[in-house]
């Protein structure tokens, strides 16, 4: 129970920084009933974890009818999962008569499966007359399926008279399938009075098939007096074929304002000054998808403030403002703004809701981080955000459908580790968490997850120092059933094995070894199952 030098071990503990007694459990001879070092296998015995004997029957010599470590084919025998011996007729030498490895062609021969030899005529030198893996074409020959000798009339430099690759044109010719030269005279600079490879028009000249020059008359800058491109029509002219400039005084808007009698009002008047109401009706929609600015034709009213601040539409009452009514949504709020305070809706009160939903049948509220695909919108992930003290009134229901139904929160963790999830973690001397190693452990904290249904604290970064660890709820865990099988309701603490859980009966608990309780079985080996957190 006290250390000298060393402190020693309990039998069978596997505790870091103790040493094992010589009369420990685990020193002791192995056999096929109980392991010592290692737990040895009965004779065929293929189960995984124990070591076979030198005497198991699948150790023995080899032959046709039994196998030992390998089962040996007749000869000849080409059945799976069998060894070939090195006798097998399919070992010795192949001829053009018996097939060995592989079967030999005669001479000339195109059976398919079987190999050409060395002396095959198919391979002899091809000559014109008779071939070896090719035919040689004549000089000057086009028959099909033959090749061209490198002396071939037809691979000697081409000219104006004979052709080898291509012919040359002559200067200026213009024949089918012959070459342009470079020297040709349709290749030099034009000008306009002869061509190369176009023919330069004259400046105003517009006859067919002529090239304007950049210096062409009617390039320049066109005005009231004299073309360009265009003529320019004199401030307030109409004439045909002219262009309005920009300084035109048909271009502003230049009316005094008239009576309400008149065919036109002012652009700026108030509608107070007419009688009834005002009421728009029509039909009208357009192509809106995604945060844009609206198209002006997809309402019949289009109102927009070009100020920097400001609102489009504004509606003033002394019980409600503004009211949309739509058969799927009433009021839509779009933004596309990069700051973090900007929103698509904005309520804002002095003592009462900033905001008040309700549904008939369904839920008041839906924040959704997962998109709108009937809009075009992708989500960020990211459902709701409150800042502030909240209140509930009524039941919450919290589900991620990953089986992990728990309370977590992200804890430090030691480097020296490698930790995965469903490992039980136990706090360590340094304050940090480290694996489980030790039976019946009472500085249990909790088991390392992914996710979880509710993360207290702040989101630690990912830099691997850190692990989110369940402390409450149902989660999965690693467990180890190769000594007592696990059951659902058995009682659970940590194993010998690293961060991973075992049972107990009441009777051993220690107190505060207790962890969780099992929902799902395991009967044997390791694996992992549902648990119930709950530290006693």
């Amino acid at each position: 129970m006290r250390s000298g030098l060393v402190r020693l071990a309990v039998d069978g503990e596997n505790s870091e920084g103790v040493a094992v007694q010589s009369s420990d459990r685990r020193l002791r001879d192995a056999s096929t009933e109980y392991k010592g070092i290692v737990e040895l296998a009965g004779d065929g015995e293929d189960k995984e974890g124990v070591v076979i004997q030198g005497n198991d029957k699948r150790l023995k010599h080899a032959t046709e009818l039994t196998h030992g470590l390998v089962r040996l084919a007749s000869n000849g025998e080409n059945r799976a999962e069998r060894a070939v011996q090195g006798n097998d007729d399919r070992l010795r030498a192949a001829t053009i008569a018996s097939l060995g490895i592989v079967e030999l062609a005669e001479n000339g021969e195109t059976k398919e499966g079987v190999v050409v030899q060395g002396n095959d005529d198919r391979l002899k030198i091809a000559t014109s007359k008779k071939y070896g893996l090719v035919i040689l074409s004549e000089p000057g020959g086009s028959e099909p399926g033959r090749a061209v000798t490198a002396d071939d009339p037809r691979i000697k430099k081409a000219n104006t008279e004979f052709p080898g690759i291509v012919r040359f044109a002559r200067n200026g010719e213009d024949s089918s399938e012959t070459a342009v030269q470079g020297n040709d005279k349709r290749l030099k600079i034009a000008t306009t009075e002869t061509y190369g490879i176009v023919q330069l028009a004259q400046s105003g000249e517009s006859k067919g098939g002529l090239v304007v020059q950049g210096n062409d008359e009617r390039l320049r800058r066109a005005t009231t007096s004299y073309p360009g491109i265009v003529e320019i029509a004199t401030l307030g002219t109409n004439a045909a074929g002219k262009v309005v400039s920009a300084d035109d005084p048909r271009l502003s808007d230049k009316r005094d304002p008239k009576p309400h009698t008149h065919d036109y009002a002012s652009l700026n008047h108030d509608f107070s000054s007419h009688t009834g109401f005002l009421k728009v009706k029509g039909a009208t929609e357009a192509a809106y998808t995604n945060i844009s600015p609206p198209p002006e034709n997809h309402a019949p009213i289009y109102g927009k403030n070009e100020s920097e601040k400001g609102a489009g539409i504004i509606g003033v009452a002394r019980d409600t403002g503004l009211i949309g009514y739509g058969e799927k949504f009433g009021v839509r709020g779009d933004s596309s703004s990069g700051d973090k305070d900007g929103a698509g809706v904005i309520g804002l009160a002095k003592r009462g809701f900033g905001g008040v939903f309700h549904s008939r049948s369904g839920f008041a509220l839906l924040a959704t981080g997962k998109g709108i695909p009937s809009f075009g919108e992708v989500g960020s992930g990211k459902a709701f955000l409150a800042e502030g003290e909240s209140e509930f009134s009524g039941t919450v229901r919290i589900s991620t459908g990953k089986n992990s139904d728990c309370i977590a929160r992200f804890f430090p963790v030691s480097p020296a580790d490698v930790i995965s999830e469903g490992d039980i973690l136990v706090m360590g001397e340094d304050g940090r968490l480290q694996k489980s190693k030790a039976a019946n452990a009472t500085h249990t904290i909790g088991v390392a997850v992914k996710s979880a249904a509710l993360l207290l604290g702040e989101q630690a970064s990912s830099d691997g120092k850190h692990w989110l660890v369940a402390v409450s709820g149902v989660v999965t865990v690693n467990a180890d059933a190769s000594s007592y099988p696990i059951q659902p309701g058995s009682l659970l603490v940590t194993g010998l094995t690293g961060g991973h859980a075992v049972r107990i009966s009441a009777e051993s608990l220690r107190p505060g070894s207790l962890f969780g309780k099992a929902l799902t079985p395991l009967r044997s080996g390791r694996g992992q199952i549902q648990i119930l957190l709950c530290f006693q």
